[in-house]
Order: structure tokens, then sequence, then C-alpha cells
């Protein structure tokens, strides 16, 4: 039996799996704030179905399990200047993401195609996350004047290597199964066609080690000489200044105030916990919003498509960074509002 929350999210049981199916095609999955709630929603009824021992999340797109968070409606809550709704969305967002992270129950998350930006937070803090052949994962936030959210400054210097978390953050690189698989993104390499055999026996609550999982040997890093050296550096001028042309170029595509926030913000989580990231996710999202940069962001890749966005701090004709004052990037961190939740407890 299938039952709808809505058009965007589908829900049913099958046997002792309590299935989720994001259902928006044409807007490859991105998460609207009725979608986060009602993701909500269903993972409630199913904490309280005893009968359902598993979870999975999944999608009814072959292009994308979730291309990200829905930002055109971000875009026009912005133009309209409701930065209530964007503090409802980002809130509700953040919340679900801990939640996801801390569930009563195992949760699977079966990806394939497009996991970017909010999919990430959708998927990256299951318990397990199972990657097709066609996944390909990434933060790119930086390009639209924003920050890798959903806790991704947690998952990213999670990473064996951090550097490699920095080169990502700021770069917003997309990267493939087996180089997920590599850094601990995904757990397991299954290819879609298997997935009904692994969700039937899932479904039949047969042990996890009696199912067709495979974990791929871990492979040696894969990101060159010059990337581990150059993100490795303390400071954003050293990076800028040591990056190779290619490197620099690609940088340059992107906002440097969230380049220069981006940098600062990876450092200053290390050691910090899911949820201390994310109440200071919270408040960058909302300085984002409430600076402009994120909208204008928005409107030169999406909107207007120009792919000439005007940011606040434009880039030099030379290989440096523009100079932002410290005191606007440190203010980026300031957001006074209630927060999400109870350091180390579940909101919802």
């Amino acid at each position: 039996m299938v039952s709808k929350t809505n058009n965007h999210i589908l829900t049913h049981l099958q046997g002792a799996l309590g299935v989720i199916t994001l259902n928006r095609p044409d807007a490859l999955n991105a998460t609207s704030y009725e979608m986060v709630l009602d993701i909500n929603a269903a993972l409630t009824a199913f904490a309280e179905n005893d009968s359902v021992k598993h979870i999975a999340i999944m999608s009814n797109s072959d292009r994308a399990f979730c291309a990200g968070g829905d930002i055109r409606a971000a875009y026009a809550a912005m133009a309209a200047n409701d930065m209530d709704l964007c503090e409802l969305y980002f809130r509700a967002e953040y919340q679900l993401v801990h939640r996801l992270a801390t569930f009563s129950k195992p949760i699977y998350a079966f990806i394939n195609g497009l996991c970017l930006g909010g999919g990430m937070g959708l998927s990256i803090h299951c318990t397990v996350r199972i990657a097709g052949e066609n996944a390909q994962f990434g933060m790119p936030e930086t390009i639209i004047g924003f920050f890798p959210d959903v806790g991704a400054a947690y998952f990213y210097n999670q990473l064996d290597d951090p550097t490699e978390g920095m080169y990502l953050a700021l770069t917003g690189k997309t990267f493939n199964r087996d180089h997920a698989i590599r850094n601990g993104i995904a757990t397991h390499s299954i290819d879609q066609s298997q997935w009904d055999s692994v969700m039937g026996q899932l479904a039949a609550c047969e042990p996890l080690e009696m199912c067709v999982f495979k974990t791929a040997e871990a492979m040696p890093c894969a990101l060159s000489n010059d990337i581990q050296t150059v993100f490795a550096k303390d400071t954003l001028s050293e990076l800028i200044a040591t990056a190779p042309t290619n490197i620099f170029n690609e940088l340059r595509t992107k906002s440097p105030l969230s380049i220069a926030v981006t940098h600062a913000y990876m450092q200053r989580v290390r050691g910090l916990s899911l949820a201390e990231v994310l109440e200071q996710d919270f408040a960058l999202a909302m300085n984002f919003v409430r600076h402009g940069e994120f909208k204008e962001g928005i409107r030169a890749l999406l909107i207007d498509k120009d792919k000439t966005p005007q940011w606040h701090f434009p880039w030099p004709n030379d290989k440096e960074m523009p100079f932002i004052p410290i005191d606007v990037i440190n203010d980026m961190f300031d957001y006074t509002a209630n927060t999400l939740f109870p350091i180390n407890e579940d909101p919802l």
C-alpha cells in the first residue's frame, strides 16, 4: 500500500522496511520547505510503528537522488525580504539532518544520479549510504554565494585527509562513487539493478551480514600532490598565493566572501559535534541570506543566467584574494536567534 504525504514525498511499507521516496523529478528532487516537513512526518510515523525495523530513503528519478535545496524558492523569499520563511526553512532542514544522524532505527540512503547540497544532508548522515553506478556527490554552494551547509563542515572534516575536505568545500567539486567509497562518504557500492534485492532482504528483516552489501576496499588518496600541498595551507592568502593557475582560476568562479567564510569555517569547527556544527550552519545561512551574496549568486546562475554575479568583494585582476575586512567574516558567524536545539539532544 502506498500513501502520500504530498505529491513530492511518497511513503510505503515493504515488510519490515519503511520507504520514503523523493518524488519531484522535474526539479531533480530539490527539497522544498514542505518536503522537509513531510520527510520528518514520515520518520515520525515509522518511528512509532513497531513493525518497521529499517527505513530507506530513495528517489524515483534516475537523474538525481536530490540535487539540493529549492534555491529558486529561497530566491523568491529573499526577493520578497521574507526572512521569517528563510529562517523556518533552514531551521527545519538542519533539524531534519540532525534527526537522520541520531534516529532510533537504521536508515539506508539509496543514492544514484546527482546528490548535491541538501541531497548530501539527506543521505550522508544516514546509517548506510548505498551508492549506485551513476552517483555524483558534491557541495557546490560557493559558486552561488553560500557555504557548504547541512553539516558538510562536520563530515568533510571527518575525512581521513582533512586537506581533501577543505578542497571539496572550497571548490565544490563533484565526485563519483569510487571517490565516495574511498573517502567514506558512501559506505556501500551497489548497482541500482541490485537494489530491489537489497530492499527485499531488508524487508524480510534479514541480518545485515546476510545481505548482498559489498563495501569497496579503501583506495589510496586520489588527490594530486598540487592539491594536497595547496589546500593544506593554514591561511587563505597562502593557499591563493601557491595555487597553480588551474586551481586559482577554478576558485575565481566562486564568491570571494563564500571562499573566505568557508575556509575559516572549516578550521573553526574541527572537533565539534554535528549538533554544534549545525547550530553554526544556521547562523551562517541566515547571515548569507541577509547579506545578499546568496541572492546574487542564485540570480546570476539560475534566474537571469548571465553567469556574471556582482559580488560584494569582486576578484581583482591579480592572483590574490580581494580584501575582505576580518570583521565582515567574523560577523557572518554571529546570529542572534533561538538555537536549533539543545546541543546533543534529538530536536524532533
